[in-house]
């Protein structure tokens, strides 16, 4: 196969990249986005498409094909959808459009920045490890864990997980590897000071190039009624990883008893699909996303009075799914 026909071909399967690939008119106007674009800015293909360039980029497109011309690539910052700022390295080539030429733009993202950013907002304590190596820990974990960065980056996460969980977590962190993340569970840490008991929901992410654990935390005290999370007749069982209606316990997969927890944790605010997707499956799954929206249905069916009419996980359009409880 020659290389115009190899390049050809790449052409044709672009929409299936697991990069981010967007199709330009000459004039550098959005023709449309591949899945994985969508993914990572957050605008679907129809919300670009006959759009300029700058509203991602904060660059003018003709820079951009200057650099294409002489096979550079060029380092740029992106906004998305939800206003995070970001950078990114791109570059283009010019393609056939059928009788008329256009571009097609490939963008690299600097996704470490965006996943130390968007961890360091929020207020669950996570740490990321590679084999137990310790990469990150945001500002809440450290609180939690009473910490500093210096105290705990680069040693080994099983230092201060307590002994008798040692077995167990690493049988876990070996089956994750060929599960693509880990059921949630309750461990005890040992800490300098004192010993707590945490709820962990580790799920798989790609970090300074290699595949990590991104393990999120959550502290349990000793009375564990009191991490019950509870809306009218449903109470979700933080310490035990279970959901009842009443006295009736609903058997939820360990997808959707996180997709629930990412909701129930912050009711009234929407979470983007996206964000569903990479904070469970992880930040470098550049898969279906519909395979949320199949959890999704398959939870409300489960915790919905009228799953046609739900009231619990509710619809924004155009900015996710929300926990709503009156």
């Amino acid at each position: 196969m020659t290389l115009t026909s190899y390049k050809h071909l790449f052409q044709k399967l672009w929409e299936w990249s697991k990069d981010p690939v967007l199709l330009l008119e000459e004039d550098g106007t959005i023709i449309k986005i591949n899945q994985a674009s969508e993914m990572v800015f957050g605008y679907t293909s129809k919300d670009l498409a006959g759009q300029s360039l700058t509203k991602l980029f904060l660059v003018k497109s003709e820079a951009l094909f200057d650099s294409a011309e002489k096979c550079l690539k060029k380092k740029v910052k992106y906004v998305t959808s939800e206003g995070v700022e970001s950078l990114a390295v791109l570059s283009c080539e010019s393609v056939e459009l059928g009788d008329r030429f256009g571009w097609m733009l490939y963008v690299e993202g600097e996704k470490d920045q965006l996943v130390q950013q968007g961890l360091e907002e929020t207020a669950d304590p996570v740490i990321i490890h590679h084999q137990g190596t310790i990469l990150f820990a945001n500002t809440a974990c450290l609180d939690l864990l009473e910490m500093g960065a210096e105290e705990i980056l680069h040693r080994n996460v099983f230092e201060y997980i307590h002994k008798d969980h040692h077995t167990e977590m690493e049988e876990r962190v070996r089956v994750s590897n060929q599960y693509r993340g880990m059921e949630p569970t309750k461990i005890k840490l040992k800490l300098p000071t004192k010993d707590i008991h945490v709820f962990v929901a580790p799920s798989p992410v790609f970090f300074h190039g290699k595949s990590c654990t991104q393990v999120y935390m959550r502290n349990l005290s000793e009375n564990g009624i009191q991490n019950d999370l509870i809306f009218g007749d449903m109470r979700v069982d933080m310490e035990h990883q279970t959901v009842y209606k009443g006295e009736q316990q609903i058997h939820l997969s360990s997808k959707e008893f996180l997709i629930l927890l990412k909701l129930v944790r912050s009711p009234g605010e929407p979470v983007t699909v996206q964000t569903l997707f990479e904070s469970i499956w992880g930040t470098d799954s550049f898969g279906d996303t519909r395979t949320v929206m199949v959890h999704l249905s398959n939870l409300r069916k489960k915790i919905e009075d009228d799953p046609s009419h739900p009231k619990l996980i509710q619809t924004v359009r155009g900015e996710g799914y929300m926990f709503s409880f009156d």
